[in-house]
């Protein structure tokens, strides 16, 4: 009895003391529920119930507030309060010694809001255990395995680890896991039990490796997005697939290719960075001036210089008659911008002018008054402006040369506003088709400047000018060109003449011309016998010492005959002539002369006419085109005087005429020059007839002969190649020319420079090679000519031009490094866009051998044994130009 009241005494007292402990938490539960917002009357009244201790109660408040709940719809407050309601349940069946009951009314609210945990610091540690072990039999836990490190787990799209992974608290049911990595992805479809631990394993594609390296080396690597290393590196194990490499180092363009990896092979991905491009502007003041860049010629200013790589470069500007300048240009922004003002060479000017006190004139600028010394002035051509008031303003060429002093002196016109005053002198007797002349007197109150005889036919539309010359001061007069001396024609003609100041007057108008006419038709007649003395075999002629007669001198006397016409129209078309004698001039009068006979094939008579020269040759042309003669041909003079032909030339047209040759026969009208010929000369031409006594007639009106102005200059010049040492030109030979006899190749080095004859070849050969002092870098200009068999070179071809590209620059920082055996050997890449490769040579004592031919800055040699030897390296272009070789390096091998 005693021990059973005990026992129940002790059991009654367990239930207190836990439902004591109970009480403890129930202001804290309170508390925790109380955060959690707003409950029904009912579950507020049951944990009022509950507080109290009054367990029995307080759960048949609580069932009835789960039953009322569960009929609402699923929300978030309803499976709150239901967690609540069925939380209390359990503890206040805790509080009366039911645990079984309490884990079901754990479990149902677990249910409830499965997310909910409890916090241990707010609940007793039997709640915590019972709970945690409610919530142990309803979640389960998910291993997730690969074969691959690090793969990315997600479990119903959101990720949780990376594998190997453990994932806890699941809930119970079906979770999608999908598990990624190196761009392959695998899902998988998992069903949980209550409880129960579950794995999965994930086993993606076989393994590869993926080997990068770049040229330059030591660049950052990504591997789909992610660091891996920098150049050279080499990934091994990563899973088969696509991945994307990204290869980025300063002052280089970022690279970026798709490498596919196999599995158990080695994948490599070798790839050459190119430099970042940049741009440099180059202006100048003034502009055109040449650019040199790196020693290279790059046009002229201003210039855009284009694919340039980042450092510090060279630059010239040279320009013509300016001091040349020298700078470093450091490019490190995409495009830079340089200006140069360029200082000119400079010489002196000094000028004087009479009468002094002249404004000088320079450049639309007065720079002062004469006499004036004007120092530091750039070199070149200016036209000076000479101005005073009173005086005629004058313009003055002047060159100013590098430091010397260019003197001028001028002498002013004053001004004059009168022209001068023409005076007509009309022909005295009828036209005839001779030598006539228009003539007029001409003064003006300084000086005559130009005069012109503006003559044409009437009925045409333009006067053309013929210069008027004169013979004695104040005369003026011109030749009426035989074109316009015909029978019946009508001439109209006026006088112009203008002063040194452009002061001008005219007799006679376009609108009101002077007109003649052609009225007679004659033989060509100076003179006149007027009277005789047969007795004393003397004649009196009507030309006396006013025309230039002189004792002594002799004239042919003849006579005209009958006319000869045309059957047809009836035209006059010749007047026959016949010689009478001979006659010499005794005495002299003004007016008249007397004359005995000298010779008399039958008797003379009055009237009959006289003639000391032959009338001018007519229709002297040159006909042909030939590389050492001059040709003329001219129609025959039918004077029955005339025995023959005599030829003059000169130079000049108004120079001195000197005979060239004489011919004989009057019917011989032609003549060939080959004295002193060669191509491209020419000579003016007259032509005389002489007579029987010898006397030269009226020379004829000067031509233009020209020998042929050498070969042409072959077609189609071109460079053909223009390599480091040499230049190949090509051409279309000219089979056409039969005198062409060699070709001759001229070069120079800037385009308006002095071309050099830089070789020749025969005329059967089209093409030409020159290795003369080629340089690299250097831009030459070449033209061609034809030389022909008489020696003389033609005119040149036009400029075409060679550029002579630079080698590459020789590779630098060569390093090596013994790995395992093997040579690592590396060195800068070169800067130049466009290099192919590298060669790497050992160096011997008679000879270098190619060792190995690398496309990027690194090679891995095997030598053999222990070794002791020098490399060096080269780099070659994608034209094959290969540099000169890198400093050598010594590799010692142990």
């Amino acid at each position: 009895m005693k021990t059973q009241n005990s026992g129940l005494n002790f059991k009654r007292l367990r239930v207190s003391i836990f439902s004591l402990i109970l009480s403890c938490a129930f202001l804290l539960v309170n508390s925790y529920a109380a955060g959690a917002g707003t409950y029904p009357d009912s579950i507020e009244k049951g944990i009022g119930l509950y507080e109290k201790g009054d367990f029995d109660k307080a759960i048949r408040e609580f069932k009835q507030a789960i039953s009322e709940l569960k009929d609402r719809p699923e929300d978030e407050a309803r499976n709150e309060n239901l967690f609540t309601a069925n939380l209390y349940v359990g503890m206040a069946y805790l509080g009366k010694g039911k645990e079984n009951l309490a884990k079901e009314s754990f479990r149902n609210a677990f249910k409830a809001a499965p997310q909910k945990t409890l916090n241990s610091d707010l609940f007793p540690p039997k709640v915590i255990s019972l709970y945690n072990e409610i919530i142990s039999q309803n979640l389960s836990v998910l291993s997730v395995k690969t074969n691959v490190p690090d793969a990315e787990v997600f479990v119903d799209d959101v990720k949780k680890d990376n594998a190997p992974a453990v994932i806890r608290n699941l809930l119970p049911g079906a979770h999608t896991v999908k598990v990624v990595a190196a761009g392959q992805e695998i899902v998988k479809v998992v069903s949980l039990e209550p409880g129960k631990d579950a794995n999965i394993a994930v086993e993606f594609q076989t393994l590869g490796s993926l080997s990068v390296s770049s040229d330059p080396m030591v660049a950052t690597v990504y591997l789909n997005g992610k660091l891996v290393g920098a150049t050279p590196v080499q990934l091994k194990d990563i899973p088969a697939g696509e991945y994307t490499v990204v290869i980025s180092k300063a002052g280089y363009i970022e690279a970026t290719v798709k490498a596919i990896v196999k599995g158990k092979e080695v994948t490599e991905a070798n790839i050459r960075l190119s430099p970042v491009i940049y741009s440099v502007k180059i202006f100048s003041s003034p502009e055109n001036a040449e650019v040199f860049w790196d020693e290279t010629a790059r046009g002229v200013t201003p210039v855009v210089i284009e694919n340039v790589t980042a450092g510090v470069h060279k630059i010239r500007i040279v320009k013509e008659a300016h001091e040349e300048q020298k700078d470093t240009v450091d490019v490190q922004i995409p495009v830079t911008e340089k200006t140069y003002r360029l200082t000119p060479h400079t010489g002196s000017l000094g000028i004087k002018t009479d009468p002094a006190g002249a404004e000088v004139i320079i450049d639309n600028k007065n720079i002062g008054i004469t006499p004036l010394s004007v120092s530091a002035l750039p070199v070149r051509q200016y036209i000076i402006r000479l101005q005073k008031e009173g005086y005629k303003a004058k313009d003055v060429k002047a060159g100013i040369v590098r430091d010397k002093t260019t003197e001028i002196n001028e002498v002013l016109m004053e001004l004059d506003a009168q022209p001068p005053e023409i005076i007509p002198e009309p022909p005295s007797k009828a036209v005839k088709e001779n030598k006539n002349f228009i003539r007029a007197r001409i003064v003006d109150n300084q000086a005559v400047g130009e005069v012109s005889l503006m003559l044409k036919m009437e009925g045409e539309m333009n006067f053309q000018r013929v210069g008027m010359s004169s013979p004695l001061k104040g005369a003026y007069e011109a030749v009426i060109p035989e074109t316009y001396l015909k029978k019946g024609a009508v001439l109209e003609y006026y006088i112009s003449a203008c002063d040194l100041q452009s002061n001008c007057a005219a007799a006679g108008s376009k609108e009101s011309p002077h007109k003649l006419k052609v009225i007679s038709l004659e033989p060509y007649t100076e003179g006149f016998i007027i009277d005789m003395d047969m007795e004393k075999d003397m004649v009196t002629i009507s030309l006396g010492s006013v025309d230039g007669v002189k004792k002594g001198d002799k004239y042919i006397v003849f006579r005209i005959g009958k006319e000869l016409r045309d059957p047809k129209t009836n035209e006059l078309l010749q007047i026959e002539e016949a010689v009478i004698g001979v006659i010499k001039v005794k005495e002299l009068m003004p007016r008249t002369a007397s004359a005995e006979i000298d010779e008399s094939e039958s008797g003379m008579f009055k009237n009959d006419r006289i003639r000391k020269h032959a009338s001018a040759v007519a229709g002297v042309v040159t006909e042909g085109n030939y590389a050492a003669k001059i040709i003329l041909r001219w129609a025959p003079n039918r004077e029955p005087e005339v025995k023959g032909y005599r030829i003059y030339r000169s130079p000049k047209i108004d120079g001195i005429y000197q005979r060239a040759d004489e011919i004989d026969g009057r019917d011989n009208t032609s003549f060939e020059d080959t004295e002193d010929m060669k191509e491209g000369v020419s000579f003016y031409y007259k032509v005389a007839a002489f007579n029987m006594l010898g006397a030269d007639g009226i020379m004829s009106e000067p031509v233009l002969g020209k020998t042929k102005s050498g070969v042409l200059p072959p077609e189609n010049v071109r460079v053909e190649a223009a390599n480091i040492n040499e230049v190949r030109l090509r051409w279309s030979i000219s089979r056409q020319d039969p005198e062409m006899e060699n070709y001759i190749i001229f070069r120079s080095e800037t385009e308006g420079g002095q071309f050099v004859e830089a070789g020749k070849v025969d005329r059967e050969t089209d093409n030409y090679t020159d290795k003369e002092d080629i340089r690299q870098g250097k831009i030459y200009f070449y033209r061609v000519a034809g030389k022909s068999k008489y020696g003389s070179t033609g005119p040149l071809s036009k400029a075409v031009i060679a550029s002579i590209k630079q080698r590459p620059k020789a590779p630098t920082g060569l390093k090596w490094e013994a790995v395992q055996g093997k040579i690592l050997l590396g060195w800068e890449a070169n800067k130049e866009p466009d290099i192919k490769g590298y060669n790497v040579y050992r160096k011997g004592w008679n000879k270098s051998e190619l060792l190995i031919t690398s496309g990027i800055n690194s090679v891995e040699l095997s030598p053999e044994g222990k070794a002791k030897f020098k490399l060096y390296v080269t780099a070659v272009d994608k034209d094959g130009l290969e540099s000169e070789p890198s400093e050598e390096i010594e590799i010692t091998l142990q």
